[in-house]
C-alpha cells in the first residue's frame, strides 16, 4: 500500500501523536507526563475524495517501539488515529 509512513504513539489510550521516522519514540514520550499505551509505525493513505468532501485518511499501524517497549494495537490504534484525523 502506498502512503506516508510515519511513527506514532498513543497517549492515555486516546491521544495519537504522529511524527517523522527520524525521531525516536522515546524522544516524543519524554515530552509528556501521560502514559504511552502503544507505539509503532503508521501508514496514512487518503481515500474517498470529492469536490464536496475532503479526503478521508485511512491509517494502518504496524510494528513496535523498541525504545519504549510498546507494540502497536492493530485495529484499535487504526481507529483512534482515523477518528482524530477524520473528524
Amino acid at each position: 500500500m502506498l502512503g506516508i509512513r510515519l511513527k506514532y504513539i498513543i497517549l492515555d489510550g486516546i491521544i495519537p501523536v504522529i511524527f517523522p521516522e527520524g525521531v525516536e519514540h522515546s524522544q516524543i514520550a519524554s515530552g509528556t507526563n501521560m502514559e504511552v499505551t502503544s507505539a509503532g509505525f503508521v501508514s496514512l493513505v487518503p481515500i474517498s475524495s470529492s469536490k464536496e468532501r475532503p479526503a478521508k485518511i485511512n491509517a494502518t499501524v504496524s510494528g513496535e517501539s523498541i525504545t519504549l517497549d510498546k507494540k502497536s494495537q492493530g485495529d484499535k490504534d487504526n481507529s483512534i488515529i482515523e477518528r482524530v484525523l477524520n473528524d
